[in-house]
């Protein structure tokens, strides 16, 4: 293989060269969509110094099977996305990243990486956040951990820890990344809420410092604060050349608030007003994951964030939800499925006569509507949904009934 075959290969992926990417206990994938568990884990940053944790034995392994067009299970939910027509980060980290194809020239026959060039920085410092959102859990949100207890019983806090540290010891995590700073083109901050965690501060003021004004900085964040002890993300932003907030919003209204429990939508609104306000320079897109849980009422959120002037008709992306599984568009039921694509079809059709730019998100419609003409995955995981949204419901004392209509009929105890 050269740099040239890269836009052509099914497999190949420069992550693995040039990216690094953690949970919040620590636990390094190859990237943030890879399969998990321990089966896939490259190693854990509180064990293993970052110098090392990109050879491994399963990251040699790895780039091993890409170099020789071999799939990887790790891979499959880029796989599955590319099936379902939309842009995997497979195809946009060889996008970005194949001017460093001299590290892939550069690799030892045994998938030895013989260069440490990392340009894409994607590790969640804990798991810190002030959210507790329903297709979320405790390994990214501390406000999981009470309700896991309900759900799971007691021996979940004998087993678990509440608080997730990506390294016990933050300063040694920094020692060995500030080489690693100047070779920075991606930073993407998530969680948990980046936001409120003290070592993002830190991470972004290595950055400041050193220079590197130029990175290409996303921001997963909630939006509902912007500002942490007397710190402001509005200055922070005012200083970078290149930043871009990926909103985690699936819902506006109080149907936001039982999604995402604890976002306080009528702040979420003031928040983005203020950024919009304050930053111009700022980008901000609705980063958006799709459901069962607004399997239709996307469309009245894009069409919501749009009309009031929060966010450009072009800056909407969906992120189909594969984990859990009963949190998945296919269990819906027949009649919630064949309304859903009504409107997705009617949404499509909305789009395509817009005088705006829509090159971005249009597709983004469209391959979500062949989504929904997958098999159905009603009768195997439906009941599981109810049971979950019932247990979820009385532990946090709400009713699907009042949040979302459309499916509390189909919602039994």
């Amino acid at each position: 293989m050269n740099k040239y075959d890269i836009k052509d290969s099914k497999v190949f992926c420069m992550a693995p060269w040039v990216h690094v990417h953690a949970w919040a206990g620590g636990e390094v994938y190859p990237c943030c969509l890879s399969n998990v568990g321990k089966e896939h884990q490259f190693g854990n940053l509180n064990d293993t110094p970052l110098g090392d944790i990109l050879n491994t034995d399963k990251a040699k392994q790895l780039r091993k099977n890409m170099l020789n067009g071999e799939r990887s299970e790790a891979c499959t939910r880029c796989y599955e996305q590319e099936e379902y027509g939309f842009k995997s980060l497979r195809q946009s980290m060889n996008k970005e990243n194949g001017h460093h194809y001299d590290l892939v020239e550069n690799t030892s026959e045994d998938g030895t990486l013989n260069e440490l060039r990392i340009t894409y920085w994607d590790i969640r410092f804990s798991n810190n956040c002030n959210m507790k959102c329903r297709s979320c859990g405790p390994d990214f949100s501390t406000m999981w951990f009470d309700d896991s207890v309900k759900l799971l019983g007691d021996t979940f806090a004998i087993h678990h820890q509440k608080v997730k540290k990506v390294r016990s010891n933050f300063d040694s995590l920094m020692d060995e990344t500030r080489p690693q700073i100047k070779n920075l083109e991606r930073i993407y901050f998530a969680g948990g809420e980046p936001l409120i965690m003290p070592e993002h501060w830190a991470f972004i003021d290595e950055v400041i410092a050193q220079g590197n004004l130029n990175a290409h900085i996303f921001y997963q964040t909630n939006l509902s604060q912007l500002t942490y002890k007397k710190r402001s993300a509005i200055d922070i932003w005012n200083k970078l050349e290149r930043v871009k907030i990926m909103a985690s919003i699936d819902a506006y209204g109080p149907r936001a608030e039982y999604v995402r429990a604890g976002q306080p939508w009528d702040k979420i609104e003031e928040n983005i007003r203020l950024i919009r306000r304050e930053c111009p320079n700022v980008e901000i897109f609705d980063s958006c994951t799709v459901g069962i849980m607004n399997i239709d009422h996307v469309v009245d959120l894009h069409k919501y964030l749009y009309e009031n002037e929060l966010i450009d008709i072009n800056k909407f992306g969906l992120n189909p939800l594969f984990h859990p599984e009963y949190y998945r568009v296919e269990i819906a039921p027949p009649e919630v499925m064949n309304n859903a694509k009504k409107k997705l079809d009617d949404h499509i059709n909305y789009l395509q006569t817009q005088n705006n730019d829509v090159s971005y998100t249009l597709p983004q419609f469209i391959s979500y509507r062949k989504m929904l003409d997958n098999p159905s995955m009603h009768e195997e995981w439906w009941p599981q949904y109810s049971k979950i949204t019932r247990k979820l419901d009385t532990i946090r004392n709400q009713r699907v009934e009042d949040y979302l209509p459309e499916l509390a009929s189909y919602v039994h105890d």
